[in-house]
Order: C-alpha cells, then sequence, then structure tokens
C-alpha cells in the first residue's frame, strides 16, 4: 500500500496531462491548460508529503472506523451479558489428561516423571472430590462455606460435554455453513458438538426468566449467541435435521434459543445442542466428565455486598496457597469446583473501561490525523496560491474574467484535496473489508455504522477545511488583483 501510493503520485501528474492532452475538447476549453499545468506542478514537487497525508488519512479513517466497531463491541451486549449475578466456571477438562503408557514415561526425564505423577495424583483428587458431590458446585460450595445460604437465592448449573461422534466441521461440510473466517473453520473443524442437558438449560432459562424448551425423548435443540454460527445454527435447527448424539439419533424440534450461558463481554455459545437428560446420563455412566461446568448465580443481596460475600465463599473454598497469595489472590484456582468468576459488576467495569479507552483512541489518532492532514494541505494550498500571483496577474492582462480564474482555482483546490481522500478511502475500504471479517463481524459488529460516522467526520472536517483554503485562496487573489477583476 505505501510503495502503490508513493509510486501513484510520482506518476499521477505526467499520466493525468497526457490523458487529457489527447482529450481535445478538454484541454483547450477554458483555462484547462493553465488549470492542468498548475496541479500538474504541485503533485510534482509535494508527491512525498501528498503520499504521507494519503497514508495519515488511511490511518485515520480505518482507525476510527474500526475502533468505533470495537467499542460497540464491547458495550452492544452488556446487558445479554449481565444477566446474573455472578458466574463461576470450572474448566475441567484441565483436569482430564488421562493415564500414561510406558512409552510415554520411558521418554520423559526423572525430573519430568516425578512432576507428572504429583499433576496426576493432584488431578486424581480433584476429580474424586468432584464425583463426591456429583460434579455439583453449589453443592461444594454450600458445604464449604457457612456464607453460601447467606449470599446465594437461586443458582443453575450448566454442565457442558462434548460429542466424540459429531464435530462442527462434520456440520459446516454438511449445511454449507461456516463463520466467514477460515482459520476459526480450522479451529472448530474437529471440535465435538457441544452438549447440554434439557433440564440444565431450562433451569438457567427459568434463573434468567427467559422460556424453557421441550426436546422430548428424541429431539434437541440449539442454541446460539454468536453472530459467526447463526447461518449453522439456523440449518442446524430446522425441522426433521438429524443428529448423533450419546449413540442416539437425534431429530430436531425445529427451536432455536438464544440463552446467555454465562456472565462475559463477549457470549461464546456457538451452536449448542439441547438434549434429553437421558443422553447425558449415558455419558456419564460412560466415564465421560463435562468438559466445563458454568454456575451462574443469583444474590440475596445487592450486587455489592453479594461480591464480597461471594469473595469470602470463594476463599473457604479453596484458601489460596502460598505461591498464589504471593499473586495477589486470595484463593487458589483449581478444575474444580471454580476455576474463573466473574461478576455483573466486573464485566460492567471492564466493559466500560474498555469502550472508553478504545473510543477515545479512535477519536484522538482519527481526529487529530484528520487535522493534521488537512491543515497540511491548506497551508501548502495557500502558499501554492501565493506563488503564483505573477500568473494569476498574467491571465487578467490578457482578458481572462473573474469566473475562468475563480473555476480554475476551485478546481485546483478541490483536486489537491480530493484525490488524497480518495486513495485513501479505497485503501480503508480494502482494509475495513478485513477487519470487518475477521474481527468485527465475529463479535456480532456491523461496521457499516462506525463508517457512516467516519463519512461525517470527514465530510464535517475535512470539507470544513476545504472550504476554508478555498475562500482564502480566492481572498488572496483579489486583493493582488483588485475587486474589479475577482469578485
Amino acid at each position: 500500500m505505501v510503495v502503490g501510493t508513493f509510486l501513484l503520485f510520482w506518476s499521477l501528474a505526467g499520466f493525468a496531462i497526457a490523458v487529457i492532452e489527447r482529450t481535445r475538447g478538454v484541454y483547450f476549453k477554458g483555462l484547462m491548460m493553465f488549470t492542468m499545468r498548475q496541479i500538474a506542478s504541485k503533485v510534482n514537487t509535494a508527491f512525498v508529503s501528498l503520499s504521507v497525508v494519503c497514508i495519515m488519512l488511511f490511518f485515520s479513517l480505518t482507525v476510527f472506523s474500526t475502533g468505533m466497531g470495537l467499542a460497540r463491541a464491547f458495550s452492544g451486549n452488556i446487558e445479554d451479558g449481565t444477566i446474573y449475578d455472578a458466574t463461576l466456571t470450572a474448566n475441567v477438562y484441565l483436569n482430564q489428561g488421562g493415564t500414561h503408557d510406558s512409552q510415554e514415561l520411558a521418554q520423559m526425564t526423572e525430573e519430568d516423571r516425578e512432576y507428572q505423577k504429583v499433576a496426576d495424583e493432584k488431578a486424581a483428587a480433584v476429580t474424586a472430590d468432584a464425583e463426591a458431590y456429583g460434579w455439583d458446585i453449589a453443592a461444594k460450595l454450600a458445604d464449604s462455606s457457612p456464607a453460601w445460604d447467606e449470599l446465594v437465592e437461586r443458582a443453575a448449573q450448566i454442565d457442558a460435554f462434548v460429542s466424540d461422534e459429531t464435530s462442527y466441521g462434520e456440520l459446516m461440510e454438511r449445511y454449507g455453513q461456516g463463520t466467514g473466517n477460515a482459520k476459526q473453520n480450522e479451529a472448530l473443524h474437529n471440535q465435538g458438538v457441544t452438549l447440554i442437558g434439557v433440564s440444565q438449560f431450562n433451569a438457567l432459562a427459568e434463573l434468567a426468566g427467559r422460556p424453557t424448551v421441550d426436546v422430548g425423548e428424541d429431539g434437541y435443540a440449539v442454541n446460539n449467541t454468536l453472530d459467526a454460527m447463526k447461518g449453522l445454527s439456523e440449518a442446524l435447527a430446522r425441522s426433521g435435521e438429524t443428529v448423533v448424539a450419546g449413540g442416539r439419533v437425534l431429530e430436531s424440534t425445529g427451536e432455536l434459543r438464544s440463552q446467555p450461558m454465562e456472565d462475559t463481554t463477549f457470549s461464546a455459545s456457538g451452536a449448542e445442542l439441547i438434549v434429553p437428560d437421558a443422553v447425558i446420563a449415558g455419558l456419564r455412566a460412560q466415564g465421560a466428565a463435562p468438559e466445563q461446568s458454568i454456575l451462574n448465580l443469583m444474590y440475596k443481596t445487592d450486587r455489592a455486598e453479594g461480591d464480597k460475600l461471594l469473595e469470602q465463599v470463594l476463599v473457604d473454598a479453596s484458601p489460596a496457597n502460598p505461591e498464589v497469595a504471593a499473586s495477589g489472590w486470595k484463593f487458589s484456582p483449581k478444575p474444580w469446583p471454580v476455576t474463573l468468576s466473574f461478576t455483573a459488576e466486573e464485566v460492567l467495569v471492564q466493559s466500560g473501561g474498555m469502550n472508553l479507552m478504545i473510543s477515545y483512541l479512535a477519536l484522538y489518532i482519527g481526529f487529530v490525523f484528520l487535522i493534521a492532514t488537512a491543515a497540511i494541505l491548506a497551508i501548502q494550498q495557500l502558499s501554492e496560491t501565493s506563488d503564483s500571483l505573477p500568473r494569476y496577474r498574467v491571465l487578467a492582462e490578457i482578458g481572462c474574467d473573474r469566473r475562468m480564474i475563480v473555476r480554475s482555482l476551485r478546481a485546483q483546490v478541490l483536486v489537491y484535496f480530493l484525490v488524497p481522500l480518495s486513495l485513501a478511502v479505497c485503501h480503508t475500504v480494502c482494509a475495513v473489508s478485513v477487519i470487518s471479517d475477521a474481527v468485527l463481524g465475529q463479535l456480532g459488529v456491523s461496521v457499516l455504522e462506525p463508517a457512516f460516522m467516519t463519512g461525517v467526520l470527514v465530510a464535517v472536517v475535512y470539507g470544513a477545511y476545504l472550504l476554508v483554503t478555498y475562500f482564502a485562496s480566492k481572498g488572496i487573489i483579489r486583493a493582488s488583483l483588485g475587486k474589479k477583476l475577482v469578485g
């Protein structure tokens, strides 16, 4: 882009003159010859600065458009991201390393084998603890902390299992629907479909005050909150479609839900299958553990007081060991019962902070670059007008009327301002389209509104500088030639 921009401005003046000279009806009309020579002279002597101006305009337009889109991503779904007072997550899959055969152990050093032995013992202890409570996080926390009953009014847990029989890659190939991002499609290709028991899903829906779902004994529904997975979810949810899960063939009930699973800035529920409880029970009977467990809470108290009680609950359930305490944590995260905790207040603060920071940077960089480029062009144009006053006097002396001179000046100002802007817009369209597909589209944010706001900003600021430059240049010529010649 940078090299192409410099080469374009380096060759633009000569190419434009060569084209217009061959268009006799245009070249010999009015003051076109004078106007073109004036523009060519400016471009040939200032092509480096024009290239820099164009690149700065590109950064200004791109940063403003994508920055405002990112800011919207952090605040657009904040209501759905703070439905629950708090969310506790257990990343159980971290605890599913399995056993190691003799060949693997033989390839390890003595130090690695000792480390692995300790890790396996810790994993076995965590698994035994989880199984003792039936993987029920609420039961574990209630048993560990007397503050639990004081804190929690209602709670609902979601255990997410992964199917070994159906992958997202198979479904994307079957329906011809992907995420719109090749790398994300590749990452999902071998990932098994997420399965959620219907009773847990309905308990969460009731906690959020939303309708429940009925899948019967051999049906499934689909839950999705990701725009990137919307096409696949709609295809999967069509009545009559079938999938294999837990050794059973399930048929779609035709229901597609959009139920947030946790408190978060960015929703991550994509094309999840809501299946009969018997399917989940079958997976548990085979020894399968949930890949992730999510416990959502509703407090008995206000959120500020509840967050303090929640911290005490976590400390009681898993007090920090010396290494963790040295990092400032008061409790030790574990694969189970709690790996991460997010409260609605934390999500609001993080979202608001990121929104403010990105908005400030986008506005600051975009506005400053825009002002700087417009000012540079204005100063160059006014300087060029002053230097060209003898030429305008010659035009007046040979009988050119004021309208012809003003039209020539207007054409020069418009070309000098609009050519760098037009090329910058072309660069911006290419860059923003890629960023939109790779980033903003995955976050469910449209770039159209930020792009419209950018266009308005450019029209107001850049247009104001263009008009001021034109009228100031016109005033310089009027003062030099006299009011009788130039009005």
